[in-house]
This record gives structure tokens, sequence and C-alpha cells, in this order.
């Protein structure tokens, strides 16, 4: 399983969604071996706390994270989930409040 996140993209500007110039023909290549979603929700307005939400299988914003914007260790998050199930897990991230496990 990958999970892409691409912050503030418009569907419209990728070929998949019907963009006609060639903007994304490798992520357009990758949704022809995976699931590609007509519509997508998120449950929050703002990055982190959706991020959050969705690593964390929490709806809305998660209860365990703190104004400092750390999470109770003791919370399991989606990759190290996958990792204890015994799937090779990483993270690629520009350095924002995502970090790899």
């Amino acid at each position: 399983m990958v999970v892409i996140s691409l912050d503030t993209l418009r569907a419209r500007s990728l070929g998949i969604y019907g963009r006609e110039r060639a903007t994304s023909p490798r992520f357009d290549s990758w949704t022809q071996q995976g699931t590609l979603f007509d519509a997508a929700f998120t449950t929050f307005s703002n990055t982190l706390p959706a991020h959050l939400s969705l690593f964390l299988g929490r709806y809305g914003w998660p209860l365990e994270m703190e104004m400092n914007f750390s999470v109770d260790p003791e919370v399991p998050m989606l990759g190290e989930r996958f990792r204890q199930a015994g799937y090779a897990t990483a993270a690629f991230t520009e350095g924002g409040y995502a970090k790899g496990a």
C-alpha cells in the first residue's frame, strides 16, 4: 500500500482527472495499477490535523494531540500498525510536520 498526500494540489491539474496538458505522466501511470477515487473528503480543512486524523485512524481533530502538535507515543500510527503486521514502511516528506517511521 502506498499513501500519497499532496497538499494544495487540485485534481483538475492532473491528467488522470482530465487535464489535457501532460503535467503528471508518471502519476497518471500509477493509477493504472491502483485505485483512483472520484471524490475525496477530509476530516479537517487544515493540513496538520487532517494528516493526524488519517495516520491515527481517528475522526476529526485527534484528542491525543496537544497544542504543541505532539501525539501520545502510546497511540500507534498507520505506519506503525503496518510495520507490526510485517510490512516494510517508509515516509518521505519535505520536512514539514510529518516525520518518517
